[in-house]
C-alpha cells in the first residue's frame, strides 16, 4: 500500500502527458520510486483509485518529488535522485502523479481539481496581457512564453525570472497582474484549519526572528504544536539547536500569515484578521496575504502496488529445448539422454508416410529427404530407437559433442502428436535457449508506451541512429548529437539489455540452425547488442493469434519493451501492467508450425497464426486513440476541472488522436507536456522480486507503511492477512483435504491411495503431493501481526477459527504425546 484513498500525503494529481505515458500509464518522479524502498520501478504495476483501475509507474523528473522528513527534524523535498537521503524518518508526501487528459477521457470520468501547477499559472498571466498561444504546438507556445517574458522584462524594466520568480517577484505579479500567486510559493494551507493558520501566524508574530542577508531567513523556536502545523503545510524548513530555520518559503510565509517585516522586527499588516464565519482556509489565507492562493494539491490518488515488471524468458514448465516426447523415460527433467539410456521407448508420436518411398515413420523428413505426410487415423503409441535417433540427429548437424543436458517433453499435444526433429533441441541446448508450445522461443516484457526518446537513452551510437530513419528531432532540426528528442515510429521497438542478451543467443541457435540443418547461409551474425538493431520481431499477446511485426532500434536498462501506444494498442494491450512476448522474425517463420498447436479449446490462443505487417492506426484497439498530443494543455481544462465536468465535453480542445485518423498526421507530429532527464531511471528491479521470503516481503511492506504518512500500518496489516494469508491457509487446507497422490518413480498420480498403499505400476512408495507446512506456513505470522497491530477482534477471532480448523486436520484427539513426568 502505498496511499489510502484521497488520503493527505498521497501521490498528488497532475494533469500531463510525459514521453512515456499514455495507453494506461503514468509517470511519477524517479526520486519517490527510490524512497519507496524501491518497490515501485519503471514497468511496475500499481493498482489506482482513478482514472482507471489500473497503471504502470514510469520516470519523469520535471514534476514535483517527495517531501520527507529527516531523522534530524528537517523537513526537505527531494526532485533528483542525486538527492536521494538514507535518513528518512518518514515520508510527508509522496509527489505528484501525471496522468495524461486521455485516461480520463477513455474511462469516461470526472475531471478532479487540478492542483495549481506553473503550467495553469502562466497561461492564466498571458490571458491577462493578450499572449496566449494560438494553438497548444510547441512552436507556438515557445513563442507565446517568449512575448510573455518580453512583456514582462519591459513593464517591470528589468528581468523577472517567469519560470522561477524570486518570492518578492512572484507576490509583485500576482499583485500586478492580479492572478494567482506562483505555485513555488505555494503551500498546503487547503490541509490546515482557519484556527491551525491564526495559531501559526499568532506563534510567527510573537516568536519569528527575521534574518535579512541576501535571502529572508526567518526563525521560530522549536514547539512540537507548530512542528505539525509545519509538517501539515509542506513547508520546507531546517531544525537546529532548538530553532525552526525557513529560507525558501520566509518571504510568502509571513505575507500568507497577513505579517510583515518593518525595522527588522515582525508586525501585523493592515490585512491582519480573524477568519470569517464559513471562510475555507484558502479564502481566509488569500485575505490575509492580499493575492488569490490557490488549492496546491485539492485531490490526491490512492494507489497500491500491483504486480512487479517483467523481463524474462518464455518457458513451459518444465522448460524444454525440444518438442519430442520422450514419455516417463526421461525422469523429473525429462532428459534426453536419459531416455536415450533405455535405447528405445515407447511413446505416442503420430505416423507419417513417405509419397516416395512408403517407409511409415514419425520424422517430417524420409531418410530419402522427401517430406513426408501425415497418415490419419487413431494415434498409437510408437517404439522408438531413441538412442539411435539421437545419434542420427548429432551426426546430422555434426556437432561432436552433445549438451549435458537436453529437455524433451513426455508428450506432444498437438492433433497429429508431430514431435520436433532432435536436431533443433540439441542446438537450443547448446545456445541455452528454451522452445515454447508452437516450437518459437519467446521474451516477455512489460508493455510501457514511448512516443519520443533521445538517442542516449537507447544505447545505440548516433550514426546507427541516423541510419535507422532518425535523421531529424520532433522539432525537424538536424539530428546531430544524442540529447534531441527523436519522434519513435509507430513499429519500432525499445527492448530490454536482458531480451537484447537473450535474442543473441537466440540469432546464434538460428544462424547454426541455417547452416548446420538446412545448409544454407548465415543470417544475423550477431555478435553485440547493437547489431540486433534494425532487425524484425514478431509481438504476440496472450488470447490473440495475430502477432505484429516491429523493428528494433534500441535498448533500455529497465525491464520493460518501450513501444510506440499504437504498437501495444495493435497487440489488443494497453499499459497497466501487462506483459507480451517478442520472437524475432526468423524464428517464427523457421520453427513455427501448425503441427504443433495443442489440440484443445483454446488451443490456437497465443500463436502467431496471422501477422500484421503494417499498422493503421484507424485499426487498432480504440483506447490509442484517446492519446493525447498537445504540448501544454488549455487553460479550459484547468478551468473545467474546478467544475468537475465531463473529461469527453473536453474532448474538441484537447488534441486526441482520434480526431487526426485519416490525416497525414495520425502517425507523427505528437506532442507530450513534460519530459525527462531518462526513460529508464529509477531502480532497476523492484524489490519485491528479490525478497525470497514472505517473511520478508511483509516485513519490509509494514516497515514502509509506518514511514508512509498516508498509509494506516494497521490497516495494511489487517488487509494483507484478510486477502492473502487466510485465503491461502484455507484454500491449501481444503487442497491437503482432496489432495492426489504421487509416485515419484513414474510420476502416476492417484485420486485416491491404492488399497496396496503403494504405485499399483511400479510398486514405489507414494508421496503427497499436499504437505502440511503448506497448510500452516502463514499461520503463526498471521498470530504475530494481529497482536503487534492490535487488529479488530474479527480477524483475530477468524485466525483463531482457522488454527482451530488446522489443529483438527493435524493433531489427534486420541493421541496424546505424554512424558514420565506427567503420571507423578
Amino acid at each position: 500500500m502505498l496511499s489510502h484513498p484521497s488520503r493527505k500525503g498521497g501521490f498528488r494529481l497532475r494533469y500531463g502527458r510525459a514521453r512515456t505515458a499514455g495507453l494506461a500509464s503514468t509517470a511519477i518522479n524517479p526520486a519517490t520510486m527510490f524512497l519507496l524502498d524501491s518497490f515501485i520501478t519503471v514497468g511496475t504495476q500499481m493498482k489506482t483509485e482513478r482514472p482507471g483501475k489500473g497503471t504502470i509507474g514510469t520516470p519523469c523528473d520535471q514534476i514535483e518529488g517527495p517531501i520527507v522528513l529527516l531523522q534530524n527534524g528537517d523537513l526537505t523535498q527531494i526532485n533528483d535522485v542525486k538527492n536521494i537521503r538514507s535518513d528518512v524518518k518518514k515520508i510527508i508526501d509522496l509527489g505528484e502523479i501525471l496522468i495524461p487528459f486521455g485516461e480520463f477521457h477513455e474511462n469516461n470520468s470526472l475531471l478532479p481539481d487540478s492542483s495549481y501547477v506553473y503550467e495553469w499559472w502562466v497561461q492564466d498571466l498571458q490571458q491577462v496581457l493578450g499572449c496566449l498561444p494560438k494553438t497548444n504546438k510547441i512552436n507556438d507556445i515557445t513563442n507565446a512564453d517568449l512575448t510573455l517574458q518580453q512583456r514582462i522584462t519591459q513593464e517591470f524594466q528589468r528581468f523577472v525570472d517567469i519560470r522561477h520568480p524570486t518570492p518578492q517577484d512572484a507576490f509583485a505579479l500576482a499583485e500586478q497582474y492580479t492572478i494567482p500567486l506562483h505555485p513555488d510559493y505555494n503551500l498546503f494551507w487547503h490541509d490546515l484549519s482557519t484556527e491551525n493558520v491564526r495559531t501559526l501566524a499568532t506563534y510567527i508574530k510573537e516568536q519569528g526572528r527575521p534574518m535579512v542577508k541576501e535571502n529572508l531567513l526567518l526563525t521560530l523556536p522549536s514547539n512540537p504544536e507548530i512542528k505539525e502545523i509545519l509538517i501539515e503545510l509542506g513547508l520546507l524548513h531546517k531544525q537546529r539547536e532548538g530553532q525552526f530555520i525557513v529560507d525558501h518559503y520566509a518571504y510568502p510565509l509571513l505575507r500568507c500569515c497577513g505579517l510583515e517585516i518593518k525595522e527588522e522586527k515582525i508586525v501585523t499588516t493592515d490585512r491582519w484578521s480573524l477568519p470569517a464565519e464559513g471562510d475555507t482556509t484558502i479564502e481566509f489565507v488569500s485575505r490575509l496575504s492580499g493575492v488569490t492562493i490557490r488549492a496546491r494539491a485539492p485531490f490526491r490518488i490512492g494507489t497500491r502496488m500491483g504486480r512487479p515488471e517483467k523481463a524474462s524468458p518464455r518457458k513451459m514448465r518444465p522448460p524444454p529445448h525440444v518438442l519430442f516426447p520422450l514419455g516417463n523415460y526421461g525422469g523429473n527433467q525429462r532428459l534426453v539422454k536419459t531416455a536415450a539410456e533405455n535405447i528405445t521407448i515407447e511413446v505416442e508420436a503420430g505416423k507419417r508416410r513417405c509419397p516416395k518411398c512408403e517407409k511409415t515413420t514419425f520424422r517430417i523428413t524420409c531418410d530419402c529427404g522427401t517430406h513426408t505426410q501425415i497418415l490419419e487415423g487413431k494415434l498409437e503409441k510408437q517404439t522408438i530407437n531413441l538412442s539411435e535417433e539421437l545419434e542420427r540427429a548429432q551426426k546430422n548437424i555434426k556437432e561432436h559433442i552433445l549438451p549435458e543436458t537436453i529437455k524433451g517433453v513426455i508428450g506432444t499435444i498437438s492433433r497429429h502428436k508431430t514431435p520436433e526433429p532432435l536436431e533443433k533441441g540439441i542446438l537450443r541446448a547448446k545456445h541455452n535457449v528454451y522452445v515454447f508450445k508452437d516450437g518459437t522461443i519467446r521474451f516477455d516484457m512489460t508493455d510501457a508506451p514511448l512516443t519520443h526518446f533521445k538517442p542516449k537513452e537507447i544505447g545505440v551510437p548516433l550514426k546507427r541512429v541516423r541510419e535507422l530513419g532518425y535523421t531529424k528531432d520532433y522539432l525537424g532540426k538536424e539530428l546531430e548529437n544524442e540529447n534531441q528528442i527523436c519522434e519513435l515510429k509507430v513499429q519500432d521497438v525499445v527492448i530490454s539489455t536482458a531480451c537484447a542478451d537473450y535474442f543473441i543467443q537466440v540469432s546464434k541457435f538460428i544462424d547454426d540452425l541455417l547452416i548446420k540443418f538446412y545448409g544454407v547461409n548465415r543470417f544475423y551474425k550477431i555478435k553485440k547488442p547493437e547489431d540486433l538493431t534494425g532487425h524484425l520481431v514478431v509481438g504476440l499477446a496472450p488470447h490473440t493469434s495475430a502477432g505484429a511485426l516491429a523493428r528494433i532500434i534500441g535498448f533500455t536498462t529497465a525491464q520493460v519493451c518501450y513501444a510506440h501506444p499504437f504498437y501495444h494498442a495493435t497487440k489488443r494491450r494497453n499499459a497497466d501492467g501487462d506483459e507480451d512476448g517478442l520472437i524475432l522474425l526468423l524464428d517464427a517463420l523457421l520453427n513455427f508450425s501448425h503441427a504443433y498447436i495443442p489440440d484443445k479449446r483454446g488451443g490456437k490462443m497465443d500463436l502467431p497464426l496471422i501477422l500484421t505487417t503494417r499498422l493503421d492506426p484507424s485499426e487498432v484497439d480504440k483506447e490509442a486513440h484517446n492519446l493525447d498530443t498537445l504540448s501544454r494543455y488549455p487553460l479550459g481544462l484547468y478551468e473545467a476541472s474546478l467544475k468537475h465536468e465531463q473529461a469527453k465535453n473536453l474532448e474538441p480542445i484537447m488534441g486526441l488522436v482520434a480526431a487526426r485518423l485519416g490525416t497525414e498526421l495520425q502517425y507523427e507530429q505528437f506532442g507530450f507536456t513534460h519530459d525527462t532527464n531518462d526513460i529508464s531511471e529509477g531502480p532497476k528491479e523492484s524489490l519485491y522480486k528479490t525478497l525470497k521470503t514472505m517473511m520478508e516481503k511483509m516485513n519490509v511492506q509494514l516497515s514502509l507503511a509506518a514511514k508512509i504518512r498516508a498509509v494506516d500500518e494497521a490497516d495494511v496489516a489487517y488487509k494483507v492477512i484478510e486477502r492473502h494469508f487466510l485465503p491461502d491457509i484455507l484454500g491449501n487446507l481444503r487442497a491437503f483435504s482432496k489432495q492426489s497422490v504421487r509416485c515419484p518413480l513414474c510420476n502416476t498420480t492417484y485420486r485416491r491411495i491404492p488399497l496396496q498403499g503403494v504405485c499399483m505400476k511400479c510398486n514405489g512408495k507414494l508421496t503427497l503431493t499436499v504437505h502440511e507446512m503448506s497448510v500452516k506456513k502463514y499461520l503463526n505470522i498471521s498470530k504475530e501481526i494481529a497482536e503487534k497491530y492490535n487488529l479488530p477482534v474479527y480477524a483475530r477471532q477468524r485466525i483463531a477459527l482457522v488454527e482451530k480448523s488446522i489443529d483438527s486436520m493435524f493433531v489427534s484427539d486420541k493421541v496424546k504425546n505424554t512424558k514420565l513426568s506427567d503420571f507423578f
